[in-house]
């Protein structure tokens, strides 16, 4: 009987390790986002700084955050920008959602904030450096690209691309976060 306790009561499940932070795609849901401090995009020299938002703690200004990395180069960014805004009137006084620009030069981050600008968005658009964008997507060149973070800086979920799949499911992500 003893040996029958004990046999059940020391093993626990075997569970495979989480990929490594810098793996190819980038993170994947349930990785903690690494903190970041990124210059806006419209050579302000104002910063934006990810852990002041949310972090492991749960004590961030903020439920959550929805970080989308753009470019200006990039229709699909673009077409997603509506639903976006949407997002930002229904979420905003909890949810800090700001782009990052992948762009490789300050000249391709400029134009990506004047096109949020136009689109009548109000969003901070920050400038990444290629530490930060090879930690958040990895060598991946799949763009937009949106993670739904949590209160305690944990990726519950991501969209790669968008389009008519992706549209309807990000405001479900974005209540999943709070």
């Amino acid at each position: 009987m003893l040996w029958f306790l004990l046999a059940c009561s020391t093993s626990a499940p075997s569970f495979p390790p989480p990929p490594p932070a810098n793996s190819p795609d980038g993170l994947v849901n349930g990785e903690y986002v690494p903190d970041f401090q990124l210059p806006y995009a419209d050579g302000s020299g104002q910063t934006w700084h990810l852990y002041e938002q949310v972090n492991k703690e749960g004590t961030g200004k903020s439920q959550g955050v929805i970080l989308g990395l753009m470019a200006s180069w990039c229709g699909y960014c673009r077409n997603s920008l509506p639903t976006v805004n949407e997002l930002h009137k229904t979420y905003g006084d909890r949810i800090s959602i700001v782009i990052i620009d992948v762009d490789a030069d300050a000249a391709g981050a400029k134009k990506e904030a004047e096109i949020i600008a136009n689109a009548g968005l109000s969003l901070p658009v920050l400038w990444s450096d290629a530490a930060t964008r090879k930690a958040l997507v990895g060598d991946s060149q799949s763009i937009p690209r949106f993670l739904f973070v949590n209160k305690i800086a944990e990726v519950l979920v991501q969209d790669r691309g968008f389009g008519e799949k992706v549209r309807p499911m990000m405001p479900k992500q974005a209540e999943m976060i709070l």
